[in-house]
């Protein structure tokens, strides 16, 4: 028996309350993979790039 528009049309029903907490959700997932790269950028960077002697004096 193939599926119609009317019966699959409740699967894609989509309230204000759900619909904002899923933008939520995704903002704050978004908000927390910039915060982890970044804090990871920087560690990195201390890692690698570290202070460096400064050159000897003549």
């Amino acid at each position: 028996m193939p599926l119609t528009s009317l019966e699959t049309s409740w699967l894609l029903y989509l309230d204000p309350g759900s619909g904002s907490l899923l933008l939520q959700m995704l903002l704050a997932g978004a908000a927390g993979v910039i915060v982890f790269l970044k804090y990871q950028g920087r560690r990195l960077r201390g890692l690698f790039g570290g202070r460096k002697d400064p050159p000897p004096s003549p």
